[in-house]
């Protein structure tokens, strides 16, 4: 087995800066946890109740439902780098 490499402890510092992640989309640090699962199941049940549709015949649910799954389709965005985000509020702050 290799020897770990000892750094440096401004490496330490650039390599955390580097991997960090810092939410960026306005909600607290724990709100993702209960939003995101959320946003999931409002975009599924979108999809569910065009299928429910009573009135199509089965050719015209299945294009109603491909159409209705690629247009609502919730997507989950990575946060943002520590890096980037000390930046920016360096900036903001003058």
């Amino acid at each position: 087995m290799p020897l770990k490499q000892r750094r440096s402890p401004q490496e330490k510092k650039q390599l955390s800066l580097s991997k960090d992640r810092r939410n960026n989309h306005g909600e607290s640090d724990k709100g993702p946890r209960k939003s995101i699962p959320l946003q999931k199941k409002l975009a599924n049940r979108k999809v569910r109740r065009v299928g429910q549709i009573g009135y199509m015949d089965e050719e015209e649910r299945a294009i109603s439902v491909a159409i209705q799954k690629s247009k609502n389709r919730w997507k989950k965005f990575s946060d943002g780098s520590l890096a980037d985000h000390i930046k920016h509020r360096q900036a903001r702050k003058g």
